[in-house]
Protein backbone atom coordinates (compact mmCIF):
# COMPACT_ATOMS: atom_id res chain seq x y z
CA UNK A 1 0.00 0.00 0.00
CA UNK A 2 1.17 3.39 -1.05
CA UNK A 3 1.15 6.31 0.98
CA UNK A 4 -2.25 7.77 2.32
CA UNK A 5 -1.73 11.75 3.12
CA UNK A 6 -4.67 13.67 4.10
CA UNK A 7 -3.59 17.67 4.17
CA UNK A 8 -5.99 20.01 6.30
CA UNK A 9 -6.39 23.81 6.54
CA UNK A 10 -9.30 24.29 9.04
CA UNK A 11 -10.49 27.47 10.74
CA UNK A 12 -13.89 28.75 12.36
CA UNK A 13 -16.32 29.18 9.46
CA UNK A 14 -20.11 29.02 10.22
CA UNK A 15 -21.37 26.89 6.98
CA UNK A 16 -19.07 24.27 8.11
CA UNK A 17 -20.11 24.46 11.89
CA UNK A 18 -23.64 24.45 10.90
CA UNK A 19 -23.45 21.36 8.67
CA UNK A 20 -21.39 19.80 11.92
CA UNK A 21 -24.61 21.18 14.07
CA UNK A 22 -27.00 19.44 11.84
CA UNK A 23 -24.78 16.12 11.93
CA UNK A 24 -24.63 15.95 15.34
CA UNK A 25 -28.48 17.27 16.34
CA UNK A 26 -29.64 13.93 16.72
CA UNK A 27 -26.67 12.97 19.22
CA UNK A 28 -27.27 13.38 22.78
CA UNK A 29 -26.01 16.63 24.55
CA UNK A 30 -24.39 16.16 27.70
CA UNK A 31 -25.27 19.15 30.86
CA UNK A 32 -22.69 21.74 30.85
CA UNK A 33 -20.04 21.32 33.18
CA UNK A 34 -20.02 25.15 34.47
CA UNK A 35 -22.78 28.20 33.82
CA UNK A 36 -21.45 29.85 31.02
CA UNK A 37 -20.21 26.83 29.04
CA UNK A 38 -21.97 25.47 26.33
CA UNK A 39 -23.39 21.85 25.44
CA UNK A 40 -20.81 19.46 24.37
CA UNK A 41 -21.87 16.62 22.03
CA UNK A 42 -21.35 13.26 23.04
CA UNK A 43 -20.41 12.05 19.49
CA UNK A 44 -17.64 14.34 19.63
CA UNK A 45 -16.28 12.05 22.72
CA UNK A 46 -16.87 9.18 20.22
CA UNK A 47 -14.89 10.55 17.87
CA UNK A 48 -11.91 11.92 19.97
CA UNK A 49 -11.71 8.18 21.72
CA UNK A 50 -11.81 6.46 18.20
CA UNK A 51 -8.63 8.93 17.10
CA UNK A 52 -7.21 8.26 20.71
CA UNK A 53 -7.17 4.72 20.16
CA UNK A 54 -5.79 5.02 16.62
CA UNK A 55 -2.41 6.94 18.40
CA UNK A 56 -2.62 4.44 20.68
CA UNK A 57 -2.43 1.39 18.08
CA UNK A 58 0.19 3.57 16.24
CA UNK A 59 2.73 3.48 18.70
CA UNK A 60 2.32 -0.13 20.15
CA UNK A 61 2.76 -1.50 16.73
CA UNK A 62 5.69 0.86 16.05
CA UNK A 63 7.51 -0.39 18.98
CA UNK A 64 7.36 -3.87 16.90
CA UNK A 65 8.11 -2.79 13.64
CA UNK A 66 11.98 -3.04 12.14
CA UNK A 67 11.25 -0.80 9.66
CA UNK A 68 8.46 1.86 8.15
CA UNK A 69 7.33 -1.35 5.40
CA UNK A 70 6.46 -3.67 8.36
CA UNK A 71 4.14 -1.24 10.58
CA UNK A 72 1.21 -3.14 10.60
CA UNK A 73 -0.52 0.56 11.84
CA UNK A 74 1.11 2.83 9.84
CA UNK A 75 -1.11 5.46 8.94
CA UNK A 76 -2.48 5.74 12.65
CA UNK A 77 -0.65 9.17 13.01
CA UNK A 78 -3.49 10.58 11.03
CA UNK A 79 -5.40 11.01 13.80
CA UNK A 80 -3.46 13.39 15.20
CA UNK A 81 -5.03 15.84 12.05
CA UNK A 82 -7.89 15.20 12.62
CA UNK A 83 -7.50 16.45 16.49
CA UNK A 84 -6.27 19.27 14.73
CA UNK A 85 -9.72 19.72 12.71
CA UNK A 86 -11.66 18.70 15.44
CA UNK A 87 -10.30 21.95 17.44
CA UNK A 88 -11.11 24.53 14.68
CA UNK A 89 -14.74 23.81 15.31
CA UNK A 90 -14.71 23.44 19.13
CA UNK A 91 -12.91 26.74 19.25
CA UNK A 92 -15.31 28.30 16.88
CA UNK A 93 -18.70 26.88 18.34
CA UNK A 94 -17.60 27.76 21.49
CA UNK A 95 -16.04 30.98 21.61
CA UNK A 96 -17.51 32.75 18.34
CA UNK A 97 -20.64 34.05 19.95
CA UNK A 98 -18.80 35.44 22.74
CA UNK A 99 -16.25 38.08 21.81
CA UNK A 100 -18.69 40.96 22.17
CA UNK A 101 -18.61 39.87 25.99
CA UNK A 102 -15.12 38.57 26.33
CA UNK A 103 -12.00 39.97 26.34
CA UNK A 104 -8.88 38.67 24.56
CA UNK A 105 -7.34 38.47 28.40
CA UNK A 106 -10.06 36.07 29.19
CA UNK A 107 -9.83 34.03 26.39
CA UNK A 108 -6.19 33.73 26.77
CA UNK A 109 -7.13 33.12 30.39
CA UNK A 110 -9.45 30.31 29.52
CA UNK A 111 -7.44 28.36 27.20
CA UNK A 112 -4.29 28.46 29.75
CA UNK A 113 -7.03 27.09 32.37
CA UNK A 114 -8.10 24.12 29.43
CA UNK A 115 -4.26 23.42 28.44
CA UNK A 116 -1.34 24.22 30.01
CA UNK A 117 -1.94 21.56 33.70
CA UNK A 118 -1.47 19.17 30.82
CA UNK A 119 1.62 20.32 29.99
CA UNK A 120 2.92 20.66 33.67
CA UNK A 121 1.86 17.51 34.32
CA UNK A 122 4.02 16.24 31.33
CA UNK A 123 7.12 18.32 32.02
CA UNK A 124 6.88 16.97 35.78
CA UNK A 125 6.37 13.15 34.86
CA UNK A 126 9.07 13.33 31.95
CA UNK A 127 11.58 15.21 34.26
CA UNK A 128 11.31 12.23 37.25
CA UNK A 129 11.62 9.62 34.07
CA UNK A 130 14.49 11.07 32.65
CA UNK A 131 16.02 11.18 36.27
CA UNK A 132 15.17 7.58 37.08
CA UNK A 133 16.76 6.23 34.01
CA UNK A 134 19.60 7.59 34.79
CA UNK A 135 20.17 11.57 33.06
CA UNK A 136 21.29 9.84 29.63
CA UNK A 137 20.68 10.64 25.94
CA UNK A 138 20.07 8.35 23.49
CA UNK A 139 23.50 7.46 22.89
CA UNK A 140 24.33 6.81 26.49
CA UNK A 141 26.06 10.65 27.08
CA UNK A 142 25.59 11.33 30.69
CA UNK A 143 23.45 15.06 31.17
CA UNK A 144 23.99 17.53 34.28
CA UNK A 145 21.48 18.07 36.41
CA UNK A 146 21.56 21.96 35.74
CA UNK A 147 20.79 21.16 32.25
CA UNK A 148 17.77 18.59 33.15
CA UNK A 149 16.35 21.67 35.44
CA UNK A 150 16.74 23.90 32.00
CA UNK A 151 14.81 21.46 30.23
CA UNK A 152 12.37 21.49 32.50
CA UNK A 153 11.94 25.22 32.53
CA UNK A 154 11.77 25.55 29.02
CA UNK A 155 8.91 22.70 28.78
CA UNK A 156 6.84 23.86 31.91
CA UNK A 157 6.92 27.49 29.81
CA UNK A 158 6.57 25.44 26.67
CA UNK A 159 8.90 26.96 24.72
CA UNK A 160 10.33 24.74 21.60
CA UNK A 161 14.50 23.46 22.33
CA UNK A 162 16.23 23.93 19.72
CA UNK A 163 18.07 20.60 18.16
CA UNK A 164 21.55 19.78 19.19
CA UNK A 165 21.53 22.50 21.66
CA UNK A 166 21.74 21.51 25.68
CA UNK A 167 18.16 21.66 26.65
CA UNK A 168 17.33 19.09 23.97
CA UNK A 169 18.15 16.37 26.91
CA UNK A 170 17.72 13.30 24.68
CA UNK A 171 19.54 14.20 21.39
CA UNK A 172 16.94 12.77 19.54
CA UNK A 173 15.83 16.26 17.87
CA UNK A 174 12.68 16.66 20.10
CA UNK A 175 10.91 20.14 20.62
CA UNK A 176 10.03 18.99 24.15
CA UNK A 177 12.56 16.54 25.07
CA UNK A 178 10.87 15.60 28.47
CA UNK A 179 7.31 15.07 26.99
CA UNK A 180 7.58 14.77 23.47
CA UNK A 181 3.60 14.96 22.23
CA UNK A 182 3.96 18.24 23.75
CA UNK A 183 4.59 19.66 20.14
CA UNK A 184 0.90 19.21 19.78
CA UNK A 185 -0.33 21.17 22.52
CA UNK A 186 2.44 24.06 21.08
CA UNK A 187 0.49 24.33 17.90
CA UNK A 188 -2.74 24.27 19.57
CA UNK A 189 -1.71 27.46 21.55
CA UNK A 190 -0.41 28.94 18.38
CA UNK A 191 -4.18 28.31 16.40
CA UNK A 192 -5.47 29.83 19.60
CA UNK A 193 -3.09 32.45 19.25
CA UNK A 194 -4.15 33.87 15.84
CA UNK A 195 -7.87 32.73 16.75
CA UNK A 196 -7.79 35.55 19.45
CA UNK A 197 -5.82 38.13 17.17
CA UNK A 198 -8.16 37.56 14.09
CA UNK A 199 -11.00 38.47 16.83
CA UNK A 200 -9.31 41.55 18.58
CA UNK A 201 -8.19 43.30 15.59
CA UNK A 202 -11.36 42.48 13.79
CA UNK A 203 -10.25 42.29 10.35
CA UNK A 204 -11.90 43.65 7.71
CA UNK A 205 -12.94 42.07 3.99
CA UNK A 206 -11.09 43.56 0.75
CA UNK A 207 -12.89 44.77 -2.34
CA UNK A 208 -13.18 41.20 -3.27
CA UNK A 209 -14.81 40.33 -0.18
CA UNK A 210 -11.95 38.09 1.31
CA UNK A 211 -10.25 38.51 4.73
CA UNK A 212 -6.33 39.80 4.89
CA UNK A 213 -3.15 39.58 6.44
CA UNK A 214 -0.83 42.30 5.76
CA UNK A 215 -2.81 42.71 2.67
CA UNK A 216 -2.44 39.15 1.33
CA UNK A 217 -5.86 36.86 1.51
CA UNK A 218 -5.52 33.76 3.16
CA UNK A 219 -7.11 30.69 2.07
CA UNK A 220 -9.15 28.23 4.22
CA UNK A 221 -9.74 24.35 2.47
CA UNK A 222 -9.82 21.16 2.74
CA UNK A 223 -6.92 18.67 1.24
CA UNK A 224 -7.38 14.73 0.71
CA UNK A 225 -5.28 12.65 -1.38
CA UNK A 226 -4.90 8.63 -1.33
CA UNK A 227 -2.22 6.69 -3.40
CA UNK A 228 -1.49 3.33 -4.33
CA UNK A 229 1.30 1.74 -5.96
CA UNK A 230 2.03 -1.72 -6.36
CA UNK A 231 4.99 -3.76 -8.12
CA UNK A 232 4.33 -7.30 -9.68
CA UNK A 233 7.66 -9.23 -10.13
CA UNK A 234 7.56 -12.05 -13.02
CA UNK A 235 10.99 -12.68 -13.09
CA UNK A 236 14.13 -11.07 -12.60
CA UNK A 237 13.78 -9.31 -15.52
CA UNK A 238 10.20 -8.45 -15.73
CA UNK A 239 7.17 -6.96 -13.73
CA UNK A 240 3.89 -5.03 -13.85
CA UNK A 241 3.72 -1.93 -12.05
CA UNK A 242 0.27 -0.41 -10.85
CA UNK A 243 -0.47 2.89 -10.01
CA UNK A 244 -3.72 4.53 -8.51
CA UNK A 245 -4.37 8.40 -7.38
CA UNK A 246 -7.28 10.09 -5.86
CA UNK A 247 -7.18 13.68 -4.79
CA UNK A 248 -9.85 16.29 -3.89
CA UNK A 249 -9.83 19.23 -2.54
CA UNK A 250 -12.80 21.85 -1.37
CA UNK A 251 -12.30 25.85 -1.02
CA UNK A 252 -14.65 27.20 2.19
CA UNK A 253 -14.92 30.04 4.05
CA UNK A 254 -12.28 32.88 3.26
CA UNK A 255 -11.31 31.18 -0.16
CA UNK A 256 -13.60 31.04 -3.14
CA UNK A 257 -11.21 28.46 -5.05
CA UNK A 258 -7.87 26.35 -4.25
CA UNK A 259 -4.48 28.46 -4.05
CA UNK A 260 -2.84 27.74 -7.67
CA UNK A 261 0.19 26.09 -6.32
CA UNK A 262 -2.39 23.90 -4.66
CA UNK A 263 -4.68 22.78 -7.18
CA UNK A 264 -4.47 19.47 -9.10
CA UNK A 265 -2.99 19.51 -12.86
CA UNK A 266 -3.12 16.34 -15.03
CA UNK A 267 -0.63 15.49 -18.25
CA UNK A 268 2.83 14.94 -18.16
CA UNK A 269 5.30 12.61 -17.69
CA UNK A 270 4.14 11.63 -14.41
CA UNK A 271 0.37 11.69 -14.93
CA UNK A 272 -1.83 10.54 -18.09
CA UNK A 273 1.21 10.86 -20.75
CA UNK A 274 -1.07 11.42 -23.71
CA UNK A 275 -0.83 14.95 -23.23
CA UNK A 276 2.04 17.15 -22.01
CA UNK A 277 1.98 19.14 -18.73
CA UNK A 278 -1.09 20.97 -17.88
CA UNK A 279 -2.27 20.04 -21.38
CA UNK A 280 -5.53 18.25 -20.04
CA UNK A 281 -8.78 18.95 -18.28
CA UNK A 282 -10.52 19.78 -16.39
CA UNK A 283 -13.10 17.28 -17.67
CA UNK A 284 -14.18 18.49 -21.03
CA UNK A 285 -12.40 21.14 -21.44
CA UNK A 286 -10.56 21.76 -24.76
CA UNK A 287 -8.31 24.48 -23.25
CA UNK A 288 -7.81 27.84 -24.47
CA UNK A 289 -3.70 28.58 -24.25
CA UNK A 290 -4.14 29.78 -20.71
CA UNK A 291 -2.25 26.96 -18.62
CA UNK A 292 -3.70 28.50 -15.04
CA UNK A 293 -7.31 27.25 -16.65
CA UNK A 294 -6.09 23.65 -16.97
CA UNK A 295 -6.39 23.09 -13.35
CA UNK A 296 -8.49 21.26 -11.01
CA UNK A 297 -9.77 20.44 -7.58
CA UNK A 298 -10.35 16.92 -7.89
CA UNK A 299 -8.04 14.07 -10.09
CA UNK A 300 -7.84 10.62 -10.63
CA UNK A 301 -5.13 8.93 -12.22
CA UNK A 302 -4.38 5.31 -12.61
CA UNK A 303 -1.81 3.42 -14.71
CA UNK A 304 -0.31 -0.11 -15.52
CA UNK A 305 3.15 -0.57 -16.96
CA UNK A 306 4.96 -3.44 -18.11
CA UNK A 307 8.64 -3.04 -17.08
CA UNK A 308 11.08 -5.25 -18.62
CA UNK A 309 15.08 -5.13 -18.79
CA UNK A 310 16.44 -4.73 -22.15
CA UNK A 311 20.70 -4.80 -22.02
CA UNK A 312 23.25 -3.98 -20.43
CA UNK A 313 21.59 -0.58 -18.06
CA UNK A 314 18.48 -0.10 -20.36
CA UNK A 315 15.07 -1.18 -19.87
CA UNK A 316 12.20 -1.13 -21.65
CA UNK A 317 8.29 -0.33 -20.84
CA UNK A 318 4.42 -0.70 -22.36
CA UNK A 319 2.67 1.50 -20.69
CA UNK A 320 -1.20 2.52 -20.49
CA UNK A 321 -2.76 5.66 -18.21
CA UNK A 322 -6.02 6.35 -17.77
CA UNK A 323 -7.76 9.69 -15.65
CA UNK A 324 -8.28 13.42 -15.62
CA UNK A 325 -9.13 16.88 -13.60
CA UNK A 326 -12.06 18.18 -12.28
CA UNK A 327 -13.31 21.38 -10.69
CA UNK A 328 -15.95 20.77 -7.93
CA UNK A 329 -17.66 24.63 -8.68
CA UNK A 330 -18.81 25.65 -12.18
CA UNK A 331 -16.22 28.37 -13.91
CA UNK A 332 -16.99 30.20 -17.14
CA UNK A 333 -13.32 30.03 -18.06
CA UNK A 334 -13.79 25.99 -17.62
CA UNK A 335 -16.34 25.09 -19.57
CA UNK A 336 -17.16 21.23 -19.18
CA UNK A 337 -14.96 21.38 -16.05
CA UNK A 338 -17.52 21.05 -13.53
CA UNK A 339 -17.61 17.35 -11.83
CA UNK A 340 -20.89 15.57 -12.00
CA UNK A 341 -21.75 11.84 -11.42
CA UNK A 342 -23.79 11.38 -13.81
CA UNK A 343 -20.55 12.14 -16.43
CA UNK A 344 -17.39 12.28 -15.25
CA UNK A 345 -16.90 8.47 -16.66
CA UNK A 346 -17.22 9.64 -19.89
CA UNK A 347 -14.25 12.54 -19.28
CA UNK A 348 -11.67 10.20 -18.32
CA UNK A 349 -8.89 10.14 -20.96
CA UNK A 350 -7.05 6.96 -22.10
CA UNK A 351 -3.44 7.06 -22.75
CA UNK A 352 -1.10 4.53 -24.12
CA UNK A 353 2.70 4.45 -25.08
CA UNK A 354 6.47 3.00 -25.08
CA UNK A 355 9.15 3.93 -22.82
CA UNK A 356 12.88 4.05 -22.54
CA UNK A 357 14.69 4.15 -19.12
CA UNK A 358 18.64 4.15 -18.71
CA UNK A 359 19.16 3.26 -15.16
CA UNK A 360 22.36 4.61 -13.58
CA UNK A 361 22.32 3.19 -10.53
CA UNK A 362 21.72 6.35 -8.74
CA UNK A 363 18.95 7.39 -10.63
CA UNK A 364 17.34 6.44 -13.76
CA UNK A 365 16.87 8.64 -16.89
CA UNK A 366 13.15 8.00 -18.71
CA UNK A 367 12.13 8.83 -21.89
CA UNK A 368 8.31 8.14 -22.62
CA UNK A 369 6.34 8.08 -25.46
CA UNK A 370 2.61 8.40 -24.83
CA UNK A 371 -0.08 8.11 -27.45
CA UNK A 372 -3.92 9.79 -27.19
CA UNK A 373 -6.45 6.69 -27.03
CA UNK A 374 -9.62 8.23 -25.94
CA UNK A 375 -9.92 12.42 -25.94
CA UNK A 376 -12.56 13.92 -23.43
CA UNK A 377 -12.03 17.54 -25.30
CA UNK A 378 -13.93 16.23 -28.46
CA UNK A 379 -17.37 14.70 -28.57
CA UNK A 380 -17.00 13.35 -32.39
CA UNK A 381 -16.86 9.84 -32.30
CA UNK A 382 -13.70 10.18 -34.68
CA UNK A 383 -11.41 12.91 -32.66
CA UNK A 384 -12.91 11.57 -28.90
CA UNK A 385 -11.19 7.66 -30.12
CA UNK A 386 -8.09 8.86 -31.78
CA UNK A 387 -7.07 4.86 -31.13
CA UNK A 388 -9.13 4.40 -34.15
CA UNK A 389 -8.28 7.82 -36.01
CA UNK A 390 -4.85 8.37 -34.74
CA UNK A 391 -2.71 11.87 -36.04
CA UNK A 392 0.46 11.75 -34.68
CA UNK A 393 0.95 15.84 -34.54
CA UNK A 394 -1.92 16.14 -32.73
CA UNK A 395 -2.25 12.78 -30.46
CA UNK A 396 1.81 12.02 -29.77
CA UNK A 397 3.49 13.38 -26.47
CA UNK A 398 6.59 13.01 -25.58
CA UNK A 399 8.57 13.07 -22.19
CA UNK A 400 11.98 13.35 -20.74
CA UNK A 401 12.24 12.86 -16.64
CA UNK A 402 13.64 11.59 -13.71
CA UNK A 403 12.56 8.33 -12.17
CA UNK A 404 9.77 6.18 -12.65
CA UNK A 405 6.24 7.83 -13.11
CA UNK A 406 4.92 5.96 -9.72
Amino acid sequence: MGPFCIFAEIRSNSSIKNKLKQLMSNSKISAAAFADTKPHYDLLDGLRGVAALMVIFYHVFEAFATSPIDQQFNHGYLAVDFFFILSGFVIGYAYDDRWKTMTTKDFIKRRLIRLHPMVVLGAVLGVIAFYIQGCEKWDGTHVSISMVMLALLINLFLIPAVPGSGPEIRGNGEMFPLNGPSWSLFFEYIGNIMYALSKATNIRKNNDGEYAILGIPYAQYVKGEFDFSKNIRIDHRNLFAFHVGLGIAVPYGNAKTIPFEKQYFSGGANSVRGWTVRDLGPGSFAGNGNLLDQSGDIKLDASIEYRSKLFWKFQGAVFIDAGNIWTIRSYANQPGGVFKFDRFYKQIAVAYGLGLRLDLDFFILRFDGGMKAVNPAYETRKEHFPIIHPKFSRDFAFHFAVGYPF
